[in-house]
């Protein structure tokens, strides 16, 4: 085993899912390619967002396939093969790096308005001991019904101009944003935890994964059937009310005279089991299904999105090893070192993509990022009209173009393909930015300062980066779920000591003061889809 194979002091285990797109609608065709460009305008307009309050959907993720990951070859357990494997043996006082990786799909919940500062969906991840026991647990119900706080969310967490949480379905007193974890259709998300095995612990592990769901979180059940609002100050700016849950449940919906206990929905999980060894191993490995490019492919994206550029690299490296006729993996080489700025670079597996795919819109996208960035104003137009052609309604497509134009001192095109993105979504601050500037280019002062203010009513106050930052002093489990790239340790660990769960008898009128690492309630499962599981190393 090569000594690059580790992360020290860490060696890095991946627990990855796909999406199983169990439907298919007639209009994926068309469906926009603003997914794919989302990264490339955030990065143009990295100077006018400072934590903008964007809430988009929460995506229901159906696993599929899911896989462990160690850092090398693949080799592959399939539910109906029977094939020899590499087999990864973790070590006694082993401590190292665990990764969930999930993707989004087309079970899609519309969260437009706020929905997901109120719904709850949540990674649930545990490792077991060779007897059953918990030695991590990472997502758990306290004895309180509250999810474990230090567990990886899929939600929006706002706040309002005083701190306070946004969390009554108030979101109009939004005024700044700890983070907002979604994952838009087509990408994907990594989630990195650490794991370690206490000394004399019994073999072997067994790693569960589950995505779980639940229709309102904690708080706003209990705020809904039972809250009463304490006398204090309430603005439109802010809610400084304290809440106790401690009111009569006369006449409230269902006619029930109990806070209810909220189904948790399992919406897929997978399981690998690793024994123990005195020292990490493995075995040489048995070859490469052509499936696996696809969680290379996935496991590649949710650490492109992270900013892990050098290792999203390494990821599609291995897609290109597997499937080096599908353009995807020499185009996201392409995406990641645009990224680092390694342009040439990235033109050539950029163009490579489109030599296997020619006028492939996604390509031809990046294509002309790259050669804008170059300074090839002409050539990148080129490339963005072939992109119009297939999808001439998608506003980051006509941000670009336009965006083209008036790098050109073309201000007349540019003003009118801005006034395209302007149908589409008023409230676009990219394109009120740069008809501002354009018409100041022409003089027209007016017309100048007219965006100008559409400009300032529109953009991110940046001023609430302060909010969030008081917020994430006091609250180290959202601060490090606000960190692009952050690692969840096991809620319920104790050195030296094994906790056993206890029961939840369902949830109170009343909170609770927290307790110890509990099982959740009685869950509805989706039957999970026929799993494939495969090691993985990175050469």
């Amino acid at each position: 085993m090569q000594g690059r194979g580790l992360y020290a002091p860490d060696v890095s285990v991946a627990f990855a899912a796909r999406t199983h797109q169990a439907v298919r609608f007639p209009e994926r065709g068309t469906q926009s390619l603003a997914r794919h460009f989302q990264q490339s305008e955030a990065g143009d307009t990295a100077h006018l967002h400072a934590r903008t309050i964007g809430l988009q959907r929460l995506v229901q993720t159906v696993l599929h396939r899911p896989l462990v990951a160690w850092r090398g070859h693949i080799d592959e357990i399939d539910h109906d093969e029977a094939a020899e494997v590499a087999q990864l043996e973790l070590p006694r006082h082993f401590i190292g790096g665990l990764e969930v990786c999930i993707e989004g799909g087309l079970f899609d919940i519309a969260a437009l308005g706020g929905t997901i500062d109120a719904q709850e969906a949540w990674v649930d991840f545990k490792a077991l001991d060779g007897r059953g026991r918990p030695i991590f647990w990472s997502g758990f119900f306290k004895p309180n019904g509250k999810v474990d706080p230090s567990a990886h969310f899929y939600r929006s967490l706002l706040l309002d101009a005083h701190g306070h949480p946004i969390n009554k379905r108030d979101a109009e007193l939004a005024r700044s944003v700890v983070y907002v974890h979604i994952i838009p259709p087509g990408a994907a998300d990594t989630v990195h935890y650490q794991l370690r095995v206490p000394p004399g612990t019994p073999g072997p592990i067994t790693l569960i994964a589950k995505l779980k769901y639940r229709k309102f979180g904690w708080f706003f059940n209990h705020f809904s059937y039972a809250g009463v609002q304490q006398p204090g100050k309430f603005t439109f700016n802010y809610d400084d009310r304290k809440t106790l849950f401690n009111g009569s449940m006369q006449g409230v919906a269902g006619q029930i005279h109990h806070i209810p206990n909220l189904p948790v929905v399992t919406l897929s999980q997978a399981r690998v089991v690793l024994p123990l060894a005195n020292h990490i191993r493995a075995t040489a490995p048995a070859g490469h299904s052509p499936r696996d490019w696809v969680r290379w492919n996935d496991y590649g994206i949710g650490l492109l999105l992270q900013g892990d550029l050098t290792g999203a690299e390494q990821a599609f490296r291995q897609t290109v090893k597997i499937e080096p006729r599908n353009p995807d993996g020499w185009l996201n080489i392409g995406r990641a070192q645009q990224q680092e700025g390694e342009l040439r670079r990235a033109l050539a597996n950029i163009d490579h993509a489109l030599r296997l795919h020619p006028g492939l819109p996604r390509a031809l996208f990046f294509q002309a990022l790259v050669y804008k960035t170059e300074g090839h104003y002409k050539r990148a137009e080129t490339a963005l009209a072939g992109v119009l052609r297939v999808f001439p309604h998608d506003r980051i497509v006509l941000n670009q173009a336009g965006r083209l134009r008036f790098l050109q001192a073309r201000f007349r095109p540019a003003i009118a393909i801005f006034k395209r993105t302007l149908a589409i979504d008023p409230e676009n601050v990219f394109a009120h930015y740069n008809l501002m500037l354009c018409y100041r280019g022409l003089g027209e002062l007016r017309r100048s300062r007219l965006q100008e203010a559409m400009y300032e009513r529109f953009k991110a106050y940046e001023a609430a980066q302060a909010i969030a930052g008081a917020y994430d002093l006091k609250h180290p489990n959202a601060n490090n779920e606000a960190q692009p790239v952050h690692v969840h340790k096991s809620g319920l660990y104790v050195p030296g000591q094994l906790l056993a769960p206890r029961a939840w008898r369902g949830p109170v009128a009343g909170e609770h003061p927290d307790g110890a690492p509990i099982l959740a309630a009685p869950e509805k499962s989706t039957p999970p889809a026929p799993a494939t599981v495969a090691l993985l190393q990175k050469p």
